[in-house]
């Protein structure tokens, strides 16, 4: 089920990001740096923040906002 993302599931989202830098080394995020807790945190308070769930564990999630950070730029 895909749903917008609530304050209580920003730890599960921090936790989610870093298995996934741990698991993933081209991924090109840092622990601790990006994305981390706060940026879980802004964007469900902007309510930018959406999250699928899968056996009531958060699955995965997205920042969809129609914003980019500048360094997308420099991709192909």
């Amino acid at each position: 089920m895909i749903r917008k993302a609530t304050k209580d599931d920003i730890k599960n989202i921090a936790v989610l990001y870093n298995d996934v830098i741990d698991a993933n080394t081209q991924v090109g995020w840092v622990k601790g740096i990006y994305p981390n807790e706060q940026t879980a945190e802004i964007a469900v308070n902007n309510v930018e923040m959406f999250v699928i769930e899968a056996d009531g564990k958060i699955a995965a999630s997205a920042i969809i906002n129609q914003k980019q950070a500048p360094v997308y730029n420099e991709c192909d």
